[in-house]
C-alpha cells in the first residue's frame, strides 16, 4: 500500500478511536472503551507499517539517484 494511503487511514483510525473513547466515557460503557483501545492499537500497528513503507520509498528514490554514474 502507498504511504499516502496508509497515512490517511492512520489519521482516520485515530479519529475513530477518539470518537469511540468519548462515546464510551459518556455512556459509561467499558465495551465501547475497549473497542476504542483496540482501534487505537490497530492505528499504532499501522503507524509502524506506514513508517516502513515511507522508508522503502525513500530508499528506492536514493538508490535511483545514486546509480547515475554507472
Amino acid at each position: 500500500m502507498r504511504p499516502n494511503t496508509l497515512r490517511w487511514l492512520l489519521i482516520a483510525l485515530v479519529a475513530v478511536s477518539a470518537v469511540l473513547s468519548v462515546v464510551g466515557n459518556k455512556a459509561s460503557s467499558p465495551i465501547i472503551g475497549w473497542l476504542a483501545f483496540a482501534v487505537f492499537f490497530v492505528a499504532v500497528v499501522l503507524y509502524f507499517k506506514w513508517r516502513r513503507a515511507l522508508h522503502n520509498v525513500r530508499k528506492a528514490a536514493n538508490e535511483a539517484r545514486s546509480r547515475s554514474d554507472q
